[in-house]
Order: C-alpha cells, then sequence, then structure tokens
C-alpha cells in the first residue's frame, strides 16, 4: 500500500530503479521501504532539527553565534529541501544529498561539522562552558 509498505525485504523482491538511490535518492528509497508514515517521520524529524536550530540561534547572546546557528540550520533545512523537492519531482535533480541520510564520507562530516558550529554558536555545549573555567 502506499501509507506503508508491507515488509522492507518486499522492496528488494521487486525490481524498480531510482536513480542514485544512495545519494540524490535517499527519500524516495525510504518511502518506497517505508511507505509515506517513514517518510512523514524522517520530515518530522528534520523539522524538529531545524525548529531546534532557529530556538538555538535565539539563545545565543552576541550577533555572530546567533548568525553562526542560524546560518547552519538554515543550510541543512535548504539541503533537505533541495533534495525534497527533486524527490518528489517538482523540480530538477541536482545533485544535493540528504543531510545524514546520504551516502558517502564527505558529506556525513560536513553535516557533523555544520550541527557542530550551530551547537557552539548556540552556546549549548558544555565544552564551552569549560572553557570559561580554564581562562580563570
Amino acid at each position: 500500500t502506499p501509507i506503508k509498505s508491507s515488509a522492507a525485504s518486499d522492496v528488494y523482491k521487486r525490481q524498480v530503479f531510482i536513480p542514485a538511490a544512495q545519494n540524490d535518492m535517499v527519500l524516495v528509497s525510504i518511502a518506497q521501504i517505508w511507505g509515506m508514515l517513514g517518510l512523514f517521520l524522517v520530515l518530522l524529524l528534520f523539522a524538529g532539527l531545524v525548529l531546534w536550530g532557529i530556538a538555538a540561534a535565539g539563545r545565543a547572546g552576541a550577533n555572530f553565534p546567533c548568525v553562526l546557528a542560524f546560518a547552519c540550520t538554515a543550510q541543512l533545512g535548504a539541503q533537505l529541501a533541495v533534495n525534497a523537492v527533486s524527490a518528489f519531482a517538482l523540480g530538477p535533480i541536482v545533485g544535493v544529498g540528504s543531510p545524514f541520510l546520504a551516502l558517502g564520507g564527505s558529506a556525513l562530516a560536513s553535516t557533523y561539522f555544520t550541527v557542530g558550529a550551530a551547537l557552539v554558536g548556540s552556546g549549548d555545549l558544555k565544552a564551552v562552558e569549560a572553557r570559561h573555567y580554564l581562562e580563570r
């Protein structure tokens, strides 16, 4: 059914070709394997990540950390939005991978760097507080 797939293994029995399924079409693969409920769960998790980033940017005290946290969050949200637009056939496939989902070490490393920069910018990291104790 289109709402929920009967089993994840059934997808591999059918011969459906998805171009660049491990990179550009990860959302299509998730929808194919887990159904629309799985896709909505993934999109809901990313919406929570973006809302957390916006709230973290609001908690930042100075201008630069606020802009850093917001820019990193906007980059992750825009990256997923571009991937979703191409996955839903609303735009061209441009080769932008989904954050945390696309296959590739450099994409995953840059995503982790972006989330780390957003954490540092927001001041939510405990290491930032520990640095103040070391400077005394």
